[in-house]
């Protein structure tokens, strides 16, 4: 579970060097996301159907763009051979997420393949050990807010899952705190506070 947030959106960066196509590039993608959409454990199912993951995989080069990726050295061959995790290979790779218009591609795209509030809600109450009905409440208000699309992709490619709460926006600083007040109970707000 730990993974899974950071896996959905750190993908859309995968950095190193090789061969392929787009049709290619999508279905390394595909298959890389699935690989790393399963508990590490393997105790229980992963979060998002291999279906899915080939579509996140398509979805991240249809709004990135195949030549970005070519353009950064990343095609198919480097997706499939890499050896650390897709976060670990993107560091440093600029494909153009910064661009609001980009963003919001990939955040809709990510969108049509996958509830992305039934994705990271559960993943975010195991993360920070909060009640189910807590994150869905928490992880719905960002969702519903226009600000959180770019500031999430921004924040989670390359940095780690919670980075979007530790160092949040400043323009989404408002939207957290409210939502942190509204949704989690007292205990829950000062557990998370006092990491």
């Amino acid at each position: 579970m730990r993974r899974l947030i950071p896996f959905l959106l750190l993908t859309t960066m995968l950095g190193a060097c090789g061969g392929g196509g787009e049709a290619e590039l999508s279905d390394a993608l595909g298959a890389a996301i699935w690989q790393e959409a399963q508990p590490e454990d393997g105790s229980q199912p992963a979060v998002i159907t291999e279906a899915a993951a080939g579509c996140i995989g398509e979805a991240f080069v249809s709004s990135v763009g195949f030549e970005s990726f070519e353009s950064q050295g990343i095609t198919a061959d480097a997706v499939a051979g890499r050896t650390g995790t897709l976060a670990e290979l993107v560091e440093g790779k600029d494909l153009g997420v910064s661009d609001p218009e980009v963003a919001d591609a990939l955040y809709n795209g990510v969108q049509e393949c996958v509830d992305l509030q039934s994705v990271l809600a559960p993943a975010m109450s195991a993360e920070l050990e909060i009640s189910d009905e807590s994150a869905t409440c928490f992880i719905g208000g960002l969702v519903a807010e226009e600000g959180f699309r770019a500031t999430l992709v921004q924040s989670l490619i390359g940095t780690g899952s919670l980075d979007v709460l530790r160092n949040p926006d400043p323009t989404m600083m408002g939207t957290l705190l409210g939502l942190l007040n509204t949704c989690l109970s007292p205990e829950e707000l000062s557990k998370i506070l006092s990491r």
